[in-house]
């Protein structure tokens, strides 16, 4: 578990939204459909009258929107050994001074990012 920062409420919100902003969580987040472990800044949850969310946002300044249900699969300790881990959340991590990706692991974590790749109109 990590200290996690804590984000100010948006001041758009309507009153009916409670938020709460966790103070500690693991330290990767890892989507099951994304390519890219990213490591957690702050986490906040979000709770209407009728429905919650909770919106993790990672050093790189990507957010993820899960159902609470998803909060537990989503949020490891060690993040999987075929996955890369973000490149800029490891060096925005850095910059401001957090532990580096390998000692939170405890091993060695491949990084890496994605880049687009134009698949059409390959001769002009």
């Amino acid at each position: 578990m990590i200290k996690l920062k804590k984000e100010p409420r948006c001041p758009h919100l309507p009153a009916r939204c409670e938020t709460t902003a966790w103070g500690e969580a693991e330290p990767f987040i890892v989507a099951p459909r994304a390519r890219l472990v990213h490591r957690v800044r702050s986490i906040t949850s979000y709770a209407w009258p009728d429905r919650g969310h909770v919106s993790v946002t990672c050093w790189c300044g990507y957010c993820f929107n899960l159902r609470p249900e998803q909060v537990a699969d989503a949020l490891v300790a060690n993040p999987p050994e075929n996955r890369l881990m973000c490149e800029h959340c490891e060096w925005m991590a850095a910059k401001w001074r957090q532990p580096p990706t390998d000692e939170l692991a405890g091993r060695h974590v491949h990084r890496g990012r994605l880049v687009p790749v134009r698949t059409c109109c390959q001769g002009g």
